[in-house]
This record gives structure tokens, sequence and C-alpha cells, in this order.
């Protein structure tokens, strides 16, 4: 790996993209700061940076700013090491759950009439509550990424070897036909702004232009509550459209292209105008995918405080080697998401065998194991399920968590159970609940309230109660910053 620093190489043809780039790195000031951020990352370059078209898409969202650009690339490539992306892809690619392959609508399926590949998603026939009862949050959000990964390291660079063309975006038409109330499920908002803030810091430049089409009347509410997740420039290029977008989508894409059912001529072989073969049109997820808890019978009831932490204590007899003996857990709240570790009792020093987690336990149960390190003497640990983040809110929880001499990988054989590295590749954990910390965990809650602002509006009026409790665990927190 070398970094490149001749001049910034400008990209090919006469597409839209191109035209752009190249009016803005014509300017000489801009090229020289460029050449700059480029020697600056000389301690961290990767193959990637020699795309010069890979960097100008951080250059362009950081608006040509070297010093914000080179914030942005680091805190990006951190972030691929702790999540652990370029695993995604290898070995065989990641492995999505059959439920999200049924029924988390959306597809490839031809370009437009640039060449970008084109991304049809039935935003309205996804059923948001199934998907989170049937996969892990974390999964789902994995599945999101590997596709994301999968299009920006696969699906693109292949195109532009074949076509010779700056293919370096994708075309998006989201269809909101059937859009409702059940849409507006606060969890379902709030991991949809946590994969596009994903998107916008770690995949920047790669929208073309969003049509939405068949937007209903309460679309531009919830769009402009979103909005303030979005970079501007990102939100210059989403067009929300009724239900005559018809012709507008022709223009932007040829009509042999676009399937029949949008309008185009395209079908499948056997003339299915909804292109079934290539774009998933979701559903409501059977309840047969549901998870349940893997030891129900066995699980203990224990109610958690409001800034309170709730501990197991549990003993290891001796490992002469790594993985004879693994702490399973399985736990659930009746609503709300808990911290989660696993530290050694005797020996504070050491790293906790499972790290401080924030795990989203209320709509699905959390199970998993972690495999115990090799040991001559038998060994304490504790089981953390910490609430201390909830400044008012106490939590039923439902758990389980023992020893057993079952192999790691017979434990992990459930598509519920995560392995302390499957934790480690989730979402962000957020930090470890301290006095010192009360106002940026309450700065972090801001996000969760603007979202639930959508269904407190809705709700509030037929459950005064549920107005209360959101309130009390979304926006007071937003206002500590002037209270504490």
């Amino acid at each position: 790996m070398s970094c490149n620093q001749e001049a910034f190489v400008m990209p090919q043809g006469e597409s839209t993209f191109a035209k752009r780039v190249r009016s803005e790195m014509s300017d000489p000031a801009k090229v020289e700061v460029f050449a700059a951020l480029k020697q600056n990352l000389r301690d961290v370059w990767v193959d990637d940076f020699n795309d010069d078209i890979y960097l100008y898409r951080f250059f362009k969202a950081r608006q040509f700013d070297r010093v914000r650009t080179e914030e942005m690339i680091r805190n990006h490539l951190r972030w691929r090491k702790e999540y652990k992306a370029d695993d995604l892809l290898a070995n065989g690619g990641f492995q999505e759950a059959e439920v999200i392959t049924r029924y988390y609508a959306g597809g490839f399926c031809g370009v437009d009439k640039e060449g970008h590949p084109v991304w049809y998603e039935p935003s309205g026939l996804i059923d948001p509550q199934g998907l989170a009862r049937s996969v892990t949050r974390e999964h789902l959000l994995r599945s999101r990424i590997y596709i994301t990964e999968r299009f920006v390291r696969q699906i693109l660079p292949e195109m532009r070897r074949k076509t010779g063309l700056p293919l370096y975006s994708c075309t998006f038409v989201i269809d909101l036909t059937n859009y409702g109330r059940r849409h507006l499920w606060g969890p379902g908002l709030e991991f949809y702004a946590e994969f596009v803030q994903i998107c916008e810091q770690n995949y920047p430049e790669t929208i073309g232009t969003a049509y939405i089409v068949n937007a209903p009347a309460i679309f531009p509410i919830v769009f402009n509550l979103l909005k303030p997740l979005l970079h501007v420039e990102t939100q210059k290029k989403i067009k929300v459209l009724g239900r005559n977008y018809k012709q507008i989508l022709l223009n932007a894409i040829d009509a042999d292209e676009l399937p029949k059912i949008f309008g185009g001529n395209r079908t499948d072989p056997d003339g299915d105008p909804h292109c079934r073969s290539m774009i998933c049109w979701g559903g409501d997820v059977p309840k047969h995918y549901y998870l349940k808890p893997n030891y129900p019978e066995r699980l203990v009831s224990q109610s958690i405080g409001r800034r309170s932490t709730h501990r197991v204590e549990l003993s290891v007899p001796p490992a002469p080697q790594a993985g004879q003996w693994c702490i399973e857990w399985d736990f659930l709240t009746d609503d709300g998401d808990l911290g989660f570790e696993i530290v050694s009792t005797d020996d504070s020093e050491s790293e906790p065998l499972v790290g401080y987690r924030r795990v989203h336990c209320g709509i699905c149960p959390c199970s998993g194991a972690v495999a115990c390190p090799q040991s001559a003497d038998s060994r304490k640990y504790t089981v953390c399920f910490d609430n201390a983040f909830s400044r008012i809110r106490s939590k039923r929880l439902r758990y389980f968590v023992h020893v057993t001499d079952k192999p790691i990988a017979a434990l992990m054989d459930t598509d519920s159970c995560r392995t302390a590295a499957d934790l480690a590749a989730g979402a962000d954990p957020g930090p470890k609940p301290s006095n010192e910390t009360w106002k940026s965990l309450s700065a972090r809650r801001s996000r969760t309230a603007l979202l639930g602002a959508i269904d407190v509006q809705i709700r509030a009026i037929r459950q005064p109660s549920y107005f209360f409790q959101t309130f009390c665990n979304n926006y007071l927190p937003t206002w500590s910053n002037m209270h504490v």
C-alpha cells in the first residue's frame, strides 16, 4: 500500500456525476487541499484510497474541508475495525436469516439511463414489528450493512470494470403504498435512523437520486422530522412524489429497465410485472419465525429499579483447556433495553468476558453464550443486567444464566443466540454508566426523543399513560444538560 501523490484523477464520461466532479475539482485550491489530505492519511493508508473518487466522496461530504474530512475518514476506518465490516464479505459472506431474505422488502433490478444500479424498496409492505420479533437487532442491522458493503465493494467495482463508467452511486425507488401507522412504530424508526446515520458517516455520496413514490399524506410530516438526520446534500437528492410518478421515473430509467408495476416494460421471464425474482415484496411475517427464549420454563423474574443494576454471581470450575466451560444466557424484558456485561470477580483489572453493551431485549429475547478461558483454578464471574441509564423507569427482567460444559458451537446453533463477538460487532454500545456520564448519556437520548415524537403524537390522545411514560423516558433526559 502506497500513497499516490499525483494530481487528482478526473472521472471520464458525460454522466451527471462525472461532470459535477470535474467542475468541483477543477479549482486548483481544492486540488491542493486534496493532495494535503492524502499526505496526512499516509499513516492509515489502505488500498481503497488509491481511487481518488473514493476519497472524493468523503471530501465532498465535508464541504472540501481537509480537517473535517480527515476526521471523518479516520472515524470511518475505526468503525470498520470495531464493526468488523471486512468480515461481512469474507468466507462466503454474511449468512442472512431466512426471514429477512423472504420478508425484508427490496432488491436491485436493472440500471438507470446513466448506468447506475437501481434499488427498489416497497417499504409500505415491510412488517417492522414482525421482523424485530424474528431476528436480533444486531443481525438485522448487519444484514443491511452487508447489502451496502456488497453494493459498494462488489457490485459497483464490477460494473465500473465492465462499462468503463464512473459508477459510484445508486438510484433508489422507495414505494410507500400501504405505508401506515405500523411503520411509525418507535423502535422501527429508531432502527432506520441508526442505519441512515451509519450510511451517512461511512458510505457518503452513494445515493444518486432517491424517488419516493406513492407517498401518503402523512409522509411529509415524518420526512421533516427525519431531515435533521440527513446531510443537506443528501436531502437535495430525495424527490418525494405522489401517485403521478411514472413519467418522472421513465425520464430517469429506460422503459425496458423499469419494472412494469412502476410504469415500465420489464417483467420476469414468467411475465410477473413485480419482478419478484429480483425484488422482495415483503409481507406480514408469520409468527412461527418469532424468536422465543431457549429456556422459558427456567426464567427467573426480577424487577430492576431506575439507576439500578442486578448482578448474578457464577462460579466456573477449573478449565485445563479454553472453552471447556461456557456461560450461557437467556433474558428479556417486558419493554425497553438493558446494559449487559460479564466480568471477572477474581480479577477486576482483567478484560470483561463480555464487554458492556446496550442490548435491545424488550422486543425479542437475547440468548447467547461465551467460552471461558483456560484456568488452573476455579473462577468467579459476575453477570450484570444494568438499568443505571434509566432515570425514571424500572424494568421487569426475566433471565436464566448458567455454566455449562456444552461446546460453544452447540450452544450457538439458534438464530437468537449471540456470542461475545456478535455483541461486540453490534450497534454502538454507549458508555458504561457512571455518575460522571449522565450528561453525555442524556445527549445520546435526543435522537430517540426526536423519533418518539412521531409515535407520541399519534398515541397520546388514545393512551395518555403512554404519553407520560414516553415523556419520562425520552424527553425528560434530553433536557438534563440544562438541569443536571
